[in-house]
């Protein structure tokens, strides 16, 4: 099977576990119509503002049953008492008594006022208290209810999911809509309040906007139909990817919590003080704004009005020195909103709350990629006598908790698409997107919102309620009795919405192991409705663990659950080193390279034979040899070479004819020995009856020097190691080739390889691509390419290559070869973007620079990537001027 896991967030209203509110049912004898179309669209408009937000820290209920934030919510306002006076009883049913008490409270302290509670006709309900028979009286006033019959309440009948709509929905007919919440003027046409009503447009019947398949038909009414449709876009539910709401069930206590929870939101109900709330806010544009409200209520939740409120804002730094108040107290980077007459000061014509205790301060404008995201604002609300002047140590939060909130928000970009990854076992065997893994695994898709299609800088986006989809297929491929072999075992689908955060997970569970070589195929698509597409994340290549396929449409995937032996000759070797790049030195350089020896599940392999070998290309140093038989060589720059070290020759590329003989005895691939070093800048070939020397028809001058390199260790000599209980190798060495150069190190077991790259780096200096400036390599043409790239650090690794001619104009390069560099920056150097042929670029600083390079290096297949129009320049010492494309 496989499930869906949803994160609770308190950005939007609770569609937890718990469960609604316990309504009063009005009874309709017409049978509301069976939907005739699959509903795939949800809108869901839950209040923009909590009656009970973080800032109001609202006391726990000190219920020992429950540990429900909708049950300390409604506690706090008087709404519920609980069963006894430490237990709230979260899963007993709510009685009609209980409904009418619950309507009648939330009224009150949403100060609308009730009826006198005088006798309404009711015969059954004497046996009740007064508080009881008057609240039954009050909501038979307010229209909430119409009793079982004209005479009878019914008191201790249970109230079902569909009575409970039909009872808060009619309450919520009674009570204003409070900041943020949603109302629909066409209901109430003609009247100057507006109450609490669905958001369904010109339909007052929210057709074709709800998720549940068993409210059509059947006993349900069409006014019941109808409130559970209303309830749902309000945000009044339990449960958004909710397919059933089961109106027959009884109402439990613990939904009731939920439901009365969600409703508070829509109304003027806020906690005792000041308080100050966002919304969320997102936008395809830059510049977006949040919206904000103030709240300011006595200890009886009582509107405060005519109170002057001021409202200042700090843009988040890390910016030393950028700070939102002085060591003093006093405002220094925060600012005043636009309607703050003063920032951080409280004027005698100040922008006061209204009768309803409530304000809507402007909020700031803000570059939601370049300011706000992924950073924040900070509001800051506060009250005091007029010609105050804000000092945080005194009107703070925790000087004045009472007269002072403030709230951090973040803007969030729209989403352009949906990103998922599975998180098979880091080094399992993955053939493309079909991953082999063990029975009796468990394995997590985890989707997220994005602002962007592909690419680095797509940021997480906070967008709830988009759709996902996964199907499932499991074949049993290879059924050891052969009984099976072939079966469809699974044939499913789930769907699933984004959270508060945008994120959604999808568990799958593997199936259990029967006996013998059992081969089961698990196949997965994963599709997003309309309007965001799903994605692979970029830059992520075939063959590697949690792969998925992506065709522009859907995301594909499969398992492959096997019990066949771990063994190392189905699994993967991998080698790490100390260390990616140093500069050579005949003195020697230690290194160290570490392989880890897997099977095919991705578990460590202990007591694997790995031999290791070394492998120098890509050289820039080279050597003038003579035509004569043997060949007498002049190194460029002094060799360290020693007799009998093995070394590997390429020809320049303009001599043709240079043609190796057969290889020397006990030399790796058709390689040489050391035969002599008679100096530190010559050395000569072994000889032997079938080759010895490079066969060239010309000599190599210094113009077009032969290319060489040697290995940094023997390959033949004490070279093999055991691998530990870790499944790992470790060996080490004395590097002291002097030539720089890419040193690839092999290691392999059971006929399984991995390799790690080292890089012999060359004093950093200034380069310029030259030729047609196109990254490409052509004749007489210098190019650069990034090899590894680390922002935190200040640091790359830049490949250089030189073809070399007489056509290069690049002096500071003298011979053929491929070049490494490590550069480091700081924020003293020059940074230009967009650089052209000719043209300097657009100046930018560390972190823009920065961003761009790293957004750059994502494109194509793999994080490495060409720098197109590039230079590097030393200025001075300690400054540098980049230029990238």
């Amino acid at each position: 099977m496989f499930s869906n896991t949803r994160r609770r967030i308190g950005v939007l209203a609770a569609v937890a576990v718990l469960a609604a509110l316990v309504p009063t049912l009005a009874t309709s004898p017409v049978s509301a119509a069976p939907a005739t179309t699959a509903i795939t669209t949800v809108t869901d408009a839950p209040a923009a503002y909590k009656a009970c937000p973080t800032s109001a820290n609202v006391p726990s209920a000190g219920f020992t049953d429950t540990t429900d934030t909708a049950v300390d919510c409604l506690k706090y306002y008087g709404i519920t008492s609980g069963t006894t006076a430490t237990t709230y009883s979260p899963t007993d049913t709510v009685t009609r008594w209980q409904m009418a008490l619950y309507m009648t409270r939330l009224i009150d302290v949403a100060n609308v006022a009730l009826g006198t509670g005088a006798d309404q006709g009711f015969t059954d309900i004497s046996g009740k208290s007064a508080e009881i028979q008057t609240a039954i009286n009050q909501i038979k006033q307010a229209g909430i209810t119409t009793g079982k019959t004209a005479t009878t309440y019914a008191p201790d009948d249970n109230v079902s999911r569909q009575e409970m709509a039909l009872f808060v929905e009619r309450m919520l007919d009674n009570l204003p809509a409070g900041p943020g919440g949603v109302s629909e003027a066409e209901l109430v046409t003609g009247l100057a309040t507006t109450y609490i009503n669905s958001n369904c447009g010109s339909a007052a019947a929210c057709t074709g906007v709800y998720n549940y398949t068993d409210i059509d038909s059947g006993s349900v009414t069409v006014e019941a139909s109808n409130s559970i449709k209303e309830l749902f876009t309000l945000g009044i539910h339990d449960g958004i990817a909710a397919t059933t709401f089961n109106p027959l069930s009884d109402m439990t206590r613990a939904a009731m919590a939920t439901f009365l929870n969600a409703a508070l939101d829509h109304t003027n109900v806020r906690p005792e003080g000041l308080h100050l709330q966002a919304s969320i806010y997102a936008g395809s544009t830059a510049t977006v704004s949040p919206t904000l409200s103030v709240s300011y209520r006595d200890a009886s939740f009582d509107p405060i009005a005519s109170a002057p409120v001021d409202v200042m804002y700090w843009t988040n730094s890390t910016t030393e020195g950028n700070v939102a108040f002085l060591a003093t107290g006093l405002c220094d980077n925060a600012v005043g909103t636009t309607d703050s007459i003063t920032g951080c000061k409280i004027d005698t014509s100040e922008t006061a709350t209204d009768e309803t205790g409530n304000m809507v301060p402007t909020a700031n404008a803000t570059d939601q990629l370049a300011t706000i995201y992924p950073g924040a604002d900070t509001y800051y609300a506060w009250t005091a006598a007029a010609g105050t002047i804000y000092d945080n140590d005194l009107h703070g939060e925790a000087a004045e908790a009472d007269k002072h909130s403030s709230i951090t928000v973040t803007a969030n970009p729209a989403a352009a698409s949906v990103r998922c990854s599975v998180d098979t076992p880091a080094y399992a065997k993955t053939a493309t997107a079909a991953h082999t893994v063990a029975f009796g695994t468990t394995h997590t898709v985890t989707c997220q919102t994005v602002s962007a299609t592909s690419g680095a800088t797509a940021g997480a986006t906070a967008t709830p309620l988009q759709l996902m989809k996964m199907t499932r297929s499991q074949v049993f491929t290879t059924d050891n009795l052969t009984v099976q072999q072939g079966d469809t075992l699974i044939s499913e689908s789930t769907q699933a919405y984004t959270d508060a955060t945008g994120a959604v997970t999808f568990t799958i569970v593997g199936p259990t192991d029967t006996a013998g070589t059992d081969v089961i195929t698990d196949s997965f698509v994963i599709t997003a409705v309309a309007p965001l597409t799903v994605e692979y994340p970029a830059g992520t290549t075939d063959h590697v663990s949690g792969r998925m396929s992506d065709d522009a449409t859907d995301l594909q995937f499969s398992l492959i659950y096997k019990d066949a032996t771990a063994a190392i000759t189905n699994g993967t070797v991998t080698v790490t080193q100390t260390d990616n790049a140093g500069l050579p030195s005949t003195l020697g350089v230690t290194r160290s390279a570490t392989a880890t020896a897997r099977d095919q599940y991705g578990n460590v392999l202990p007591a694997q034979t790995v031999t290791f070998t070394d492998a120098q290309t890509q050289i820039f140093s080279g050597a003038v040899c003579t035509g004569a038989t043997p060949a007498v060589c002049t190194t460029l720059a002094a060799h360290g070479l020693s007799v009998g070290e093995d070394i590997t020759l390429t020809a320049h590329k303009d001599i043709t004819s240079c043609l190796k003989a057969a290889a020397v005895t006990g030399t790796v691939g058709s390689g040489y020995r050391i035969a002599s070093t008679p100096l530190g800048t010559t050395f000569t070939y072994e000889l032997t009856s079938t080759g010895y020397d490079i066969n060239c028809s010309v000599a190599t001058d210094a113009a077009a020097p032969m290319s060489y390199t040697t290995t940094s260790f023997d390959n033949a000599a004490n070279n093999t190691r055991v691998t530990n209980t870790a499944g790992q190798a470790t060996f080490s060495w004395v590097d002291t080739e002097p030539n720089g150069g890419k040193d690839t190190v092999t290691a392999t077991t059971g006929g399984v390889s991995g390799t790690s790259a080292y890089y012999k780096t060359t004093t950093a200096a200034s380069f310029v691509e030259d030729g047609n400036l196109d990254g490409s390599l052509a004749d007489d043409e210098d190019s650069a390419k990034i090899l590894s790239f680390d922002a935190a650090a200040n640091t790359m690794l830049a490949e250089i290559t030189h073809l070399g001619g007489a056509g290069n104009t690049n002096a500071a390069l003298t011979q053929f070869g491929r070049y490494y560099y490590e550069y480091v920056w700081d924020a003293n150097d020059q940074f230009n973007i967009n650089a052209t042929n000719g043209t300097a670029g657009t100046g930018k600083t560390e972190a823009a620079w920065e961003t761009d390079v790293a957004a750059n290096l994502t494109l194509g297949a793999s994080a490495i990537d060409f720098i197109n129009m590039v230079s590097y320049e030393v200025l001075s010492t300690g400054t540098s001027k980049w230029h990238t494309n």
